[in-house]
């Protein structure tokens, strides 16, 4: 189930030829904003967020990409989305917990509906635990137990007999 609110797939790659590369931000949503930021990673994989906001955030991704889980802190619904400079942004609502994966090298830019004062005054903490895919490991659980039926059931087929 999708968490209510979240907008994937706004604005992206409008254009691109040998010249330069239109990427629309946002265009005829319901969004304005009071910050826009501009994150530009180092070389190496970032991890950001781990918190909320009373208030709707704006995530697009000008170079990489960017993978972002989020958790409706009252319904405890989640979701996860892959940001790129094609996929377009994501709106990520008031009260809904964000963390973001960042691949090394991108720029990833940030627009809020409210001025930024500080993390205390803005950034609510917020633990976002990744689960395990279930079904990888009910999948491993059967490899493994297909294995020790394996190793173990040759051995007594095979049992030499002394006659």
């Amino acid at each position: 189930m999708a968490i209510e609110g979240v907008v994937t797939g706004i604005g992206g790659l409008a254009h691109e030829d040998g010249r330069r590369a239109i990427i629309e931000v946002f265009n005829n949503i319901p969004f304005s904003a009071k910050q826009v930021k501009i994150a530009d990673i180092n070389e190496q994989d970032a991890i950001l967020g781990g918190h909320y906001h009373n208030y709707d955030e704006l995530f697009f991704m000008i170079r990489g990409d960017a993978r972002f889980i989020l958790e409706d802190i009252d319904t405890k619904e989640r979701g996860e989305y892959v940001l790129n400079r094609s996929s377009g942004g994501l709106l990520i609502p008031a009260k809904v917990a964000h963390l973001a994966k960042i691949r090394g090298n991108s720029i990833l830019i940030g627009c809020t509906q409210e001025p930024h004062i500080s993390p205390q005054d803005n950034d609510h903490p917020y633990e976002i635990k990744e689960r395990k895919n279930i079904q990888k490991q009910k999948l491993r659980n059967i490899l493994m137990t297909s294995l020790k039926i394996l190793l173990i059931k040759p051995q007594k087929i095979f049992k030499r007999r002394d006659v």
